[in-house]
């Protein structure tokens, strides 16, 4: 699925107040990057992409059948180490699957190609200002943010405050209201 295409169902879908509870779970569980995870063996049940569909495969069953087992590395260094700005080139595996990753506290999977497009739109989402996005990745610190080791602060703005006492003119109001 092209950028475009998703990032506009995902817009569709976070729009939609039925959905937006699920684009909720997704953000929190692959939010920071730390949370995701490779998917190193099949998982029971179905593993497919929660957001395309698309069934998909686990990093052992991709290794054993692809022909070039450095490719599906560089492939998955690319997605999971956003400060290399390496480009994410697919990758041949055995048949038409994907390769699936998952966040924490879930039991969602996405191909890594729609988990870049996911990101990439939520990132999008909040430097636009969403205040919906910023509410939701409130606990994620910037170096978490951009697949950087934390550094245990909290990346909080605070904001302007004023007392009466800032300004002379209000201060000698103060003094006429006693």
């Amino acid at each position: 699925m092209a950028k475009e295409e998703t990032h506009k169902k995902l817009d569709q879908l976070f729009a939609d107040n039925k959905s937006k509870n699920f684009i909720n779970h997704l953000v929190r569980s692959y939010f920071p990057v730390e949370n995701v995870s490779r998917v190193l063996d099949k998982p029971k049940g179905s593993f497919e992409c929660v957001l395309s569909k698309v069934k998909l495969i686990s990093i052992n069953e991709a290794l054993s059948g692809a022909e070039d087992k450095d490719s599906v590395k560089k492939h998955l260094d690319a997605i999971f180490n956003p400060e290399a700005k390496s480009e994410i080139v697919p990758i041949k595996l055995p048949d038409t699957r994907l390769l699936g990753v998952t966040g924490s506290e879930t039991d969602t999977f996405m191909c890594t190609e729609l988990f870049s497009q996911f990101y990439s739109w939520v990132l999008a989402k909040f430097l636009k200002g969403d205040k919906h996005i910023s509410w939701l990745l409130k606990d994620v610190n910037k170096r978490q943010f951009t697949g950087g080791k934390s550094s245990g602060r909290k990346n909080t703005i605070k904001g302007a405050t004023y007392t009466l006492g800032d300004l002379g003119v209000l201060q000698a109001f103060k003094k006429t209201l006693k």
